[in-house]
């Protein structure tokens, strides 16, 4: 049930920053439902950051501190969370952008720091069917 919560509550910024930066929904999605929980991580109840992001030294906006070393972005909104994931991932990785989510689970590396990311990833779209929101 929390799946399916989280899948229609957020699908729609998905699929607006899948047509502003053309990265597939169902990568965004799966991010999301992976790096927050399910929308029930500390993180992104208290700071709308779906996707885990850390604030560093550069980071101009507000922070959710854990501790004094660990800062988490800070976001007004889900969809800015999902705004700035986006640009996050089509500056970060360029040549992915345009391409389809089996493109991004088999080429992208170094977002996480275990190896099995992607593949996780992968499974989260295959099970929750996420790549149908990728035509849409």
């Amino acid at each position: 049930m929390l799946k399916t919560i989280i899948l229609y509550c957020h699908y729609f910024f998905a699929i607006q920053c899948q047509e502003q930066y053309k990265i597939p929904a169902s990568i965004q999605l799966a991010q999301a439902m992976l790096e927050s929980g399910y929308g029930q991580s500390n993180v992104a109840k208290q700071s709308n950051n779906c996707f885990g992001i850390l604030a560093f030294s550069n980071w101009k906006g507000d922070v959710y501190r854990v501790n004094k070393n660990l800062a988490f972005r800070k976001y007004d909104s889900i969809h800015c969370s999902y705004q700035d994931h986006a640009e996050f991932m089509a500056y970060h990785y360029k040549s992915a952008v345009g391409k389809n989510w089996k493109y991004w689970v088999t080429n992208c590396k170094g977002y996480a720091a275990h190896n099995s990311y992607w593949k996780v990833l992968e499974k989260l779209i295959i099970d929750n069917k996420l790549d149908r929101f990728d035509t849409i």
